[in-house]
């Protein structure tokens, strides 16, 4: 699936998640570093509607807020067969 497929198709995600649950709903959950357990970050950078955070305590970078398991599922089972399981990488 090419790159602008997959942006509408994850809009489509989106709204459908959106209408199916309510947008209260939460999509996403804090968490603190998972290595020092500290909530101390600073931002590094956002892409594709993730904001990269990096823990000053011990380095690690992560997604924060991180998605819920639902949402990861999803998302796994959308992409992630042709992701990680094709031939091309």
């Amino acid at each position: 699936m090419a790159l602008p497929e997959m942006r509408r198709e994850e809009r489509r995600i989106k709204k459908d998640w959106n209408d199916s649950i309510g947008e209260s709903a939460p999509m996403s959950r804090k968490v603190d570093c998972p290595v020092c357990k500290k909530d101390e970050t600073i931002k590094l950078f956002g892409k594709q509607g993730c904001t990269f955070v990096q823990c000053t305590n011990d380095g690690l970078a992560y997604i924060h807020p991180q998605p819920g398991p639902k949402k990861l599922q999803e998302v796994y089972d959308t992409y992630g067969r042709e992701f990680f399981l094709s031939l091309d990488r």
